[in-house]
């Protein structure tokens, strides 16, 4: 319906400026003698002109065309449609092939030149307009231009106008409400929709695109990052003004994009009383406390008022800056911080903590997690990954009413070590939470943003380094949720107390790495593989091109909590077996035997009912 009423009003307007064109032609050629007959000779046929020019119009084109973004070989058209108009008029007039003269031929041609001049006019306005506000808004600073012409933007314009000393020049709004198309704002034009941000962006010369859309959802300031990816200026994000701003400090109200903003995730809730309700005034334990899931995990447990929250970690100085950083919030609700330096491959100095404290809950989030560098050395993910979950259970036996395994999404199907090694820590949760009959449950998930070693720290610093990004496979696709978004699941699901339950968290959709890569070189300001280029290096040993949440042979059903799924449990042998197995295992764990140690997770995991994915080993 849009795009037959422009085609309407494109004909009224032709029509008008062709009128406006003819009757300026017969008043050039016969004012101020202008008879009667001339002009009742010119009423005639005007109709016929106007006709005329509009069917050469259609034939060429002209109402097909996308004259925001006119060319020369628009224009050409146009010229054409107007050439033939004017020569078939001549051929009229002067054959009187309606019995008469059209018009005078000094004011055909005269009309057919005020035409074209109209007509081009009239569809390179924007082209005009553009030149226009570049030479009115001149800079010697940035030029920003502003999406989004709500009161966010708004906002941000007056801003900026206000501190000229910051060097920020706004020079337009995009946006794409077509009323204010064409309106000012503080004296700044609102330009067009966003799918001309390249356009505006080019000819105005454009050094920073300011997205300042604070409740557009994180599908739309996707598309906008799209629209911005052709352009070479950087990208920046208005979270709106909630507080005084400090002198020059621009980096107050504008900030880089981050992937979280691209995230089409929903904001997590969680049953803050169910959670508060099974930690509150107890003492938790963390392992890992000071790696990235693990230490969010102590802020979100002190949170909730712990008496003792007992930070667990073998990393001297991170364990010391985690709790240096947890203190005044400890102040505030009252909880002892412990920061307790330990290997979880010491089961002596573990059962002394258990001993010491009587802790009634662990989330166990102390693990190597990084693919390659495990299947070069198994035997470390062994010890760590297995033996160290082993030891954490064993020494909690006697007290741990709540166990919750932190695991991850290659544990299901896995084709790896570390997905073997955290399929078999599943396992020996599970197996002893139901021998035991308490709430010791598995918290399978994949990627969090920001995680040491992750592929998006990675990625930032090879550009700063200038490049290459370097990227495993073009179609390599994995699950990404932030670090605060796992943390709060994780606490939930330790809120259900089914013994022996493996969770698995809404992970959302897949992500394609490569895209991943054009994205934050964009954000960064640069433009993929021209200013910095991405490398495609070929897979990794045990790397899967897309992962999983769950293996073929496992169940999924709902949880109390629509984030959160449940993999049924399945009829599996208790933990001796596998305690047994471990035992055996460990003169297998040298760097001697590493392929018989891989066969033997593998053994004993097919033992156990698990699908192990080979295809790609």
């Amino acid at each position: 319906m849009r795009l037959r009423w422009h085609s309407f009003a494109s004909l009224i307007l032709d029509s008008t400026l062709i009128f406006i064109a003819y009757g300026c032609a017969l008043l050039l050629r016969f004012y101020p003698h202008l008879d009667n007959n001339s002009w009742h000779g010119f009423v005639n046929s005007l109709p016929l002109v106007i006709t005329l020019q509009l069917i050469f119009n259609y034939l060429f084109g002209i109402y097909r065309r996308m004259w925001r973004f006119a060319s020369l070989i628009d224009a050409i058209a146009l010229i054409q449609s107007v050439g033939l108009t004017a020569i078939l008029l001549l051929t009229l007039s002067l054959l009187k092939v309606f019995g008469r003269h059209l018009l005078p031929i000094s004011v055909i041609i005269m009309g057919a030149l005020l035409s074209l001049l109209l007509l081009l006019t009239a569809r390179f306005f924007h082209r005009l307009k553009a030149i226009l506000i570049k030479k009115l808004n001149h800079s010697k600073g940035n030029r920003i231009l502003i999406v989004g012409a709500g009161s966010a933007g708004q906002l941000l314009a007056k801003e900026l106008l206000s501190h000229p000393e910051w060097g920020f020049s706004p020079v337009g709004f995009i946006d794409d409400d077509r009323k204010k198309h064409g309106m000012s704002i503080h004296g700044i034009q609102v330009l067009g929709p966003r799918e001309e941000i390249q356009y505006w962006t080019e000819h105005l010369n454009v050094n920073v695109i300011a997205i300042a859309m604070p409740s557009a959802s994180s599908e739309v300031i996707r598309e906008t990052v799209t629209l911005c990816e052709p352009t070479s200026a950087a990208i920046r994000i208005f979270p709106g003004i909630t507080g005084p701003i400090k002198s020059g400090n621009f980096t107050e109200i504008l900030r880089e994009v981050r992937f979280e903003d691209l995230l089409n995730r929903e904001s997590v809730e969680i049953n803050l009383e169910q959670c508060k309700g099974y930690i509150e005034d107890q003492t938790v334990v963390v392992t890992g406390a000071a790696g990235s899931v693990g230490s969010e995990l102590c802020r979100q447990v002190l949170a909730l008022s712990p008496s003792y929250l007992i930070m667990v970690d073998i990393n001297e100085s991170d364990l010391h800056d985690l709790n240096v950083s947890l203190l005044t919030k400890a102040r505030k609700t009252g909880t002892k911080l412990v920061p307790y330096l330990c290997s979880i491959l010491d089961p002596e100095k573990l059962r002394l903590l258990m001993d010491k404290f009587s802790p009634q809950i662990v989330f166990h989030a102390a693990a190597y997690k990084h693919v390659p560098t495990l299947e070069e050395f198994p035997e470390e993910a062994f010890w760590t990954n297995i033996v160290g979950t082993l030891n954490i259970l064993t020494a909690s036996t006697d007290y741990i009413d709540r166990f919750i395994f932190v695991s991850t999404d290659k544990a299901a199907y896995p084709t790896n070590v570390l997905g073997f090694s955290k399929r078999i820590g599943e396992l020996l949760t599970s197996s002893i939470g139901r021998e035991l009959e308490r709430a010791y449950c598995s918290v399978r998930f994949g990627n969090v943003l920001g995680s040491r070693g992750s592929v998006i720290p990675t990625f930032l610093r090879q550009i700063d380094e200038g490049g290459p990004i370097t990227v495993t496979h073009p179609e390599m696709r994995r699950f990404f949720m932030t670090i605060p978004e796992a943390a709060l699941l994780i606490l939930q699901a330790g809120a259900f107390g089914e013994p022996g339950a493996i969770y698995i968290l809404d992970m959302g959709y897949e992500i394609k790495i490569y895209d991943l890569a054009r994205k934050l070189i964009r954000l960064r300001g640069y433009r993929p593989n021209k200013d910095i280029q991405i490398e495609i290096i070929g897979t990794r040993n045990g790397e899967k091109l897309a992962e999983v949440l769950y293996g073929p042979e496992e169940k999924v059903t709902n949880s109390p909590h629509p984030k959160i799924r449940k993999i049924m449990a399945n009829d599996i042998y208790g933990p001796n077996q596998l305690i047994q197995w471990i035992e055996e295992t460990k003169r297998l764990a040298k760097p001697t035997n590493r392929k018989e140690l891989v066969e033997s997770m593998k053994q004993i995991l097919k033992s156990y009912g698990v699908a192990i994915d080979e295809r790609q080993k």
